[in-house]
């Protein structure tokens, strides 16, 4: 096959086989960059191992652990590597413009990059509940301490009300969209659904900070909701950060939340029509 202009590639494995043509710059990203086949002008590789055996007829450049020239590599121009340790060039490789490396940093931040970005999606996220959590208390400052009131006190029927609610909606909805006039009830249902899923776990959240409020004692005067939603969502958010155990106690505040939510709609609904 052949490619008249620039190609870009990216994946867990890339493959530019013999049969393969590059009309002109070729950009390979991926855990495994193997190129085989032709490159009309230069080549950026990036990748764990980086296997060259194909024409290039420009410069090369290289990001890699591992950079490996076969027999069968035609670089043209310079092939400019940084990798860990030399490159392995097997015996009839040409490269024509010289080769140069350059050393990878040493700095820790090439390792502890997925890292810093799993801690910046953290704090992104617990900013996210924080937005939640103050509209939620700005729309309903009555409604959401009835529902944090529902996680402390009835916390295992919120809980299991919850779990219903996550299997029973889905299929319900599912069910009602075989039928003509349910296909908006269905639709609706599911966003529904889905907005008040997510945003349940800022209901304990907010219960954990006003535990915690209360626990340190401040005077016996009832904590500020929005200093209590602002300490409870952090240490929600290291909580669920906790390896291995962290995916379970999101879900279980997920769960009691959702389902507090609900229960606490129903009894108001309740009352109301009572009255």
């Amino acid at each position: 096959s052949r490619i008249n202009a620039d190609a870009v590639l990216a994946g867990g494995s890339v493959m530019v086989d013999q049969a393969s043509q590059v009309g002109r710059d070729l950009v390979a990203m991926g855990g495994s960059v193997r190129v085989l086949g032709s490159v009309s002008r230069n080549a950026f590789l990036n990748g764990g191992d980086v296997i060259i055996g194909g024409t290039i007829q420009g410069n090369v450049e290289v990001q890699a652990d591992h950079v490996t020239l076969l027999p069968s590599a035609r670089i043209q121009g310079q092939l400019r590597y940084s990798a860990d340790r030399p490159a392995e060039i097997q015996s009839g490789a040409q490269v024509t413009g010289g080769i140069e490396r350059t050393l990878r940093p040493t700095a820790p931040w090439r390792y502890y990059r997925p890292f810093a970005f799993r801690f910046a999606g953290r704090v992104m996220e617990a900013l996210w509940l924080l937005a939640i959590g103050f509209v939620a208390l700005a729309v309903a400052p009555r409604g959401v301490p009835r529902v944090v009131e529902r996680v402390s006190r009835h916390f295992g029927m919120s809980l299991l009300t919850g779990f219903i609610l996550l299997v029973v909606v889905p299929v319900a909805a599912l069910l009602v969209a075989f039928t003509l006039i349910g296909i908006p009830l269905s639709i609706a249902a599911v966003l529904l659904y889905l907005a008040t899923l997510y945003p349940g776990q800022i209901f304990p959240a907010l219960w954990l900070g006003e535990w915690i409020m209360r626990s340190l004692g401040r005077g016996g005067a009832p904590p500020s909701p929005y200093l209590a939603m602002t300490v409870g969502v952090i240490l929600f958010a290291i909580a669920v950060a906790v390896p291995f155990i962290g995916w379970l106690l999101r879900l279980v505040a997920l769960l009691a939340g959702f389902g507090a939510l609900w229960a606490a709609v129903w009894a108001t609904r309740a009352m109301r029509q009572a009255a």
